[in-house]
């Protein structure tokens, strides 16, 4: 704002309009004031760092049952499934681009399609495992943590949906 308030003494703007401030709040500063207010404010501005939340998912359709539910198994039931893994991005590359999408979108995709239309209990690891949407958003989470696919991001979060209205999300925190 400091080159601001240079064009606005030749340009004759009212501070006002150059720092964004209603007019009744300029009236109490003197020029000087304005222009190291303005200056704080550029040095402020210098220091935010910006950050893009970059979202994908995926989508399937599959069964499954607990095998420990209050004491007992849980009758097989199906689900419509949609998994978002949201990846932080904190440096553009040379393109401006955080992330590829083309390549996270394939790669969560796929990850999908092992589950689609299938007996969640019978794929590894939940042939061992309890299939519980936990278990579950745990495990693409382990699959889409890694550098070949998370590039210069960090993978933040996964949300599990078995439907419209239930959700788990998943995350590490260090």
């Amino acid at each position: 704002m400091g080159s601001y308030l240079s064009s606005w003494r030749r340009s004759r703007v009212r501070p006002s309009a150059v720092l964004g401030l209603h007019k009744s709040l300029c009236a109490n500063y003197s020029r000087e004031d304005l222009e190291i207010f303005s200056e704080t404010a550029d040095a402020g501005k210098q220091n935010m760092s910006e950050q893009f939340i970059i979202r994908v998912e995926a989508r399937f359709e599959a069964a499954h049952n607990l095998r420990e539910y209050h004491g007992s198994p849980e009758p097989l039931h199906g689900h419509s499934w949609k998994v978002e893994a949201k990846f932080l991005c904190k440096k553009l590359d040379s393109e401006d681009i955080g992330i590829d999408y083309v390549h996270v979108e394939k790669k969560i995709r796929e990850l999908g399609r092992r589950f689609d239309h299938r007996y969640i209990n019978d794929i590894p690891p939940f042939d061992k495992i309890n299939p519980t949407s936990e278990n579950i958003a745990r495990w693409f989470y382990e699959q889409l943590d890694k550098p070949e696919i998370k590039q210069n991001s960090t993978l933040e979060e996964i949300v599990l949906w078995e439907g419209p209205e239930a959700y788990v999300s998943y995350s590490k925190k260090s």
